[in-house]
């Protein structure tokens, strides 16, 4: 079912929409709301979609018949009634639903989306909240082990820049912007300025991983970092190649330069399409990164 805070993607911190999802498109379209990426997305439809997912989500549990109505996909069959189960959730809104039970959350989209409305909208309905007090996860809703596993993770060796493994793991780092090395100037400063209020990841795709290659994006890259980012607000690059430790050593001056403490570069990534990355602890020489927010 087309429900899901990412159908409505914003700039964080903020109501200025950066794209819809097809879905959100035809429902905003056929009430007459036509909104463009820069269009602030104004209070009547965001309650509109929200009430409209709320509404879905009750009818399910309360056992409405889809496969009657022709909504299943072919072959998908559906329960006729789920009064007497206990619900729980998972994934990122899950995660928001169980986190609004132990403390508020004040930012507008912290997250580039819905999931903080739509999870508030869940606590207030009594049909979906009933059994959030009794039955709850032990990961408190993060994302389904499978899906995670198998379309979120991947693994970075020893030849990463880690100038101080001691800060791992990182959480929900914004992944601000997906560049490469022929990406204009302008690209990587407006990049690096939204990463710097609290940290953040980029992804970097290199052309190859030749020496030469990596010592002229170093030196592009040098005056466009601005003042340094803190070690416990990092700046995290995800490179495409083999070449982690030797960009590292380049832009930290091998350890001796300004950006020595908050700059970590974790190489042979190939990034999902997603928003948001946790990089985990070093465990054997292994890193693990998973990404969320999957668009």
């Amino acid at each position: 079912m087309a429900i899901g805070a990412r159908h409505v993607q914003l700039q964080p911190g903020s109501c200025t929409l950066l794209r819809l999802s097809p879905e959100a498109k035809q429902f905003f379209a056929e009430r007459s709301f036509h909104f463009a990426p820069g269009d602030r997305l104004v209070e009547e439809a965001r309650n509109l979609i929200l009430a409209h997912w709320i509404a879905r989500l009750e009818a399910v549990v309360l056992g409405a018949d889809f496969e009657a109505q022709g909504e299943l996909e072919a072959g998908m069959t559906w329960p006729a009634a789920h009064r007497s189960a206990h619900i729980v959730y998972s994934g990122g809104v899950g995660e928001l639903v169980y986190r609004l039970l132990r403390e508020d959350i004040s930012e507008t989209a912290p997250f580039g989306d819905l999931g903080v409305d739509l999870a508030r909208c869940i606590l207030a309905s009594p049909v979906l909240s009933k059994d959030l007090l009794n039955f709850q996860p032990e990961g408190k809703g993060r994302a389904v082990a499978y899906g995670l596993l198998r379309h979120a993770t991947e693994i970075s060796g020893g030849t990463l820049h880690l100038p101080q493994p001691g800060l791992l793991p990182l959480r929900d780092l914004p992944i601000v912007a997906v560049l490469s090395d022929r990406s204009p100037d302008a690209d990587f400063q407006a990049a690096f300025a939204l990463a710097r209020p609290s940290g953040g990841a980029v992804s970097l795709d290199l052309s190859d991983s030749h020496i030469a290659t990596v010592k002229r994006l170093a030196a592009r890259l040098l005056p466009l970092l601005g003042s340094p980012f803190s070690a416990e607000k990092p700046l995290v690059i995800l490179v495409s190649r083999n070449v982690g430790k030797a960009l590292g050593a380049c832009l930290s001056d091998w350890g001796r330069g300004v950006h020595r403490q908050g700059l970590i570069v974790i190489d042979e990534v190939h990034r999902p399409d997603a928003s948001f990355l946790h990089v985990g602890r070093m465990v054997h020489g292994v890193l693990p990164l998973s990404f969320y927010g999957m668009r």
